[in-house]
């Protein structure tokens, strides 16, 4: 038996000491499997917007938590909450402080396509803004044909439905 008090503060504070650690080290573990996961998820929206944007034809997709396919997303990354931006040039998936960057091979334009026809600086104009898809909402991948300073061109646009 430990009966000195000494003894038994040591032992305490000494299985505290080992809880803590245990605690960092699971945290740690944690926070390794969102970074991975928002990294993996980058990775595969930029893929899949670089295969559409290879096609020239006309298409959509759809993409959401829920929904089957190519641009389906999942619930959460690693237990965590996170969110999706797409930018002309890349895809950001931003879970608590970590932010995934992966570059596009070919542009792709976050807005609705409302026009036949753009300038060149109409959509450098149009690019300049992010879509943010927070979890729940949905979002589509349209490859349309459009004008482009007067020539017909296949461009890849992200927008919420």
């Amino acid at each position: 038996m430990i009966d000195e008090l000494p003894t038994r503060l040591a032992f305490t504070i000494a299985a505290f000491l080992c809880l803590a650690t245990g605690l960092s080290v699971l945290s740690l573990m944690g926070s390794d499997a969102v970074v991975n996961a928002a990294d993996d998820l980058a990775g595969h929206l930029a893929r899949q917007l670089d295969l559409v944007g290879a096609v020239d034809g006309t298409g959509g997709f759809q993409g959401g938590v829920g929904i089957p396919g190519a641009f389906g997303l999942p619930p959460d990354l690693a237990g965590s909450p996170y969110r999706v931006e797409f930018r002309s040039l890349e895809v950001r998936v931003v879970a608590g402080s970590h932010a995934a960057a992966v570059p596009l091979r070919t542009l792709v334009h976050p807005f609705v396509p409302t026009h036949a026809s753009y300038t060149s600086e109409d959509l450098r104009t149009l690019d300049r803004v992010a879509l943010e898809i927070r979890v729940g909402q949905r979002f589509v991948v349209d490859r349309a044909e459009r004008i482009v300073d007067g020539e017909a061109i296949y461009l890849t646009f992200v927008h919420l439905p």
